[in-house]
């Protein structure tokens, strides 16, 4: 015999209360009786419930974005760009990065960006240092020499 309701599946009960066969589809079990599905819905009726009801004059906004501090941007592009401007760009890498910082630290509003400002002072000193350390070579290099010409100068040699 098949089912009532699907008359292409053979029925494996029969309903308790109106006696139609039927499938496993429409098979529900409630107090060890078993129901076809409209009359389960008729005897235990679905009550419907509203999760998180959210009034209508109570919208919720969507999260808005962190924004990331400007400072703590130009102090890393300062700072890759030392490579190639040298202490032009080194020393304002630093004293924005520091200044970046100290925003990030005492803002009200969260923003990102720390990474950056700390990157910024790193390499910031790094090509610095590099730098400094290039023209002190070049200072001593081209000092040496010309204190050379002026002593070679002096005694006479040119004459």
């Amino acid at each position: 015999m098949n089912c009532y309701f699907h008359p292409e599946i053979i029925a494996c009960d029969q309903c308790s209360s109106c006696g139609k066969k039927i499938c496993h589809l429409c098979r529900e079990e409630a107090e060890s009786k078993v129901y076809c599905k409209e009359c389960y819905e008729k005897k235990y009726p679905v009550q419907k419930t509203v999760e998180n009801p959210v009034p209508e004059n109570n919208i919720a906004e969507p999260p808005k974005k962190i924004k990331y501090n400007d400072l703590a941007i130009v102090s890393f592009s300062l700072a890759i760009g030392s490579i190639f401007l040298h202490l032009l760009a080194a020393i304002p890498a630093i004293v924005t990065g520091i200044i970046a910082r100290k925003q990030l630290k005492n803002s009200e509003t969260p923003q990102k960006g720390d990474e950056f400002a700390l990157a910024g002072i790193i390499i910031g000193s790094i090509f610095m240092a590099l730098w400094s350390s290039v023209i002190c070579v070049y200072a001593s290099i081209y000092g040496s020499f010309f204190l050379t010409l002026c002593s070679a100068g002096l005694s006479g040699m040119f004459d």
